[in-house]
């Protein structure tokens, strides 16, 4: 088990038998712990294997059990089972037990889930064109076509990422998303997570079931972050598993 391998997790899960976090940065691990070959062309197919196994160590669990996509910044939604290949998508959504659906991020906010009543779970790679494009909502809908779920039963964590005190966009983001940019001083300022717990509750998602993580990842150095180290960013790993 590494020591350096510092995880964030979320408290709305915490009573049930599910295992979710977030991995802060992990000094041990090859250069800007990488978790794909094609973050970085740095990295080998070996340096990621051993990361991902190092991950896998730290949950008592096995490499094979971590679902991984090739995310893309798409609105594809996929649902997952053990016999699942890596493909592009950016959310995932499983009733099976004992697989970890995996979420890289470095800025862009993942969202967590869970139905207790459906036993069902999801993970979305949101950044403002999954924001923009309707990831959750889409997710939340398949959810609740093949596993009978009710949006105001789900649990959802929203991770670290970019936030409202750094994330400098164009005026044009003033016609995406109205309700959730913010003028200071001339320039324009996005409030990515505002703009998602606002999506969940336009299709009937409950408040009271939604935690949202205050730390930003550009102005906060425990986490990665594109925006401030461009290419020697690395990534995090926001995860979701049931027992």
């Amino acid at each position: 088990m590494s020591e350096d391998l510092n995880i964030i997790r979320p408290s709305i899960f915490a009573k049930y038998e599910v295992i979710s976090g977030i991995t802060e940065k992990m000094q041990d691990l090859f250069p800007n712990n990488g978790f794909s070959v094609s973050e970085n062309k740095s990295i080998t197919a070996d340096e990621v294997f051993t990361n991902k196994s190092k991950l896998a160590s730290f949950l008592n669990s096995n490499y094979r059990n971590f679902i991984f996509q090739k995310q893309t910044h798409s609105d594809i939604v996929r649902i997952i089972d053990k016999n699942f290949e890596e493909s592009i998508s950016d959310g995932m959504i499983t009733k099976s037990f004992g697989i970890y659906l995996c979420i890289k991020i470095a800025d862009c906010c993942a969202v967590l889930c869970y139905d207790p009543k459906s036993k069902a779970i999801g993970a979305f790679h949101c950044g403002w064109r999954g924001a923009y494009n309707g990831i959750l909502s889409k997710g939340i809908k398949m959810m609740s076509d093949e596993f009978s779920s009710n949006p105001s039963d789900i649990l959802f964590y929203l991770s670290p990422c970019a936030s409202k005190c750094c994330y400098e966009v164009g005026p044009e983001f003033c016609m995406y998303f109205p309700e959730s940019v913010t003028k200071v001083r001339g320039k324009y300022y996005f409030d990515l997570k505002a703009e998602l717990k606002n999506q969940l509750l336009a299709i009937g998602c409950n408040a009271a079931n939604i935690e949202i993580s205050q730390f930003c990842t550009i102005c906060d150095e425990r986490f990665h972050s594109y925006r401030r180290d461009k290419d020697n960013s690395g990534r995090m790993v926001a995860f979701i598993g049931m027992r």
